[in-house]
């Protein structure tokens, strides 16, 4: 029988990575946006770095 851990499971595992990818994509995106895109730029870097932790997590099983 194969395990399915519940996706709470996944994201209390993966915790540490998603949270430095939402840091890290987070700030380049509010300095790459410019003056006028920053709440922008930092939403979708911030939203970006949470799916590549949960990747990275993921992959390193």
């Amino acid at each position: 029988m194969h395990y399915r851990e519940s996706p709470l499971q996944f994201v209390l595992r993966n915790f540490p990575f998603m949270f430095v990818g939402l840091l890290l994509c987070g700030i380049i995106g509010y300095f790459v946006a410019g003056s006028d895109g920053r709440a922008l730029g930092s939403g979708v870097g911030a939203g970006l770095g949470l799916i590549l932790g949960g990747i990275v997590g993921k992959l390193r099983k």
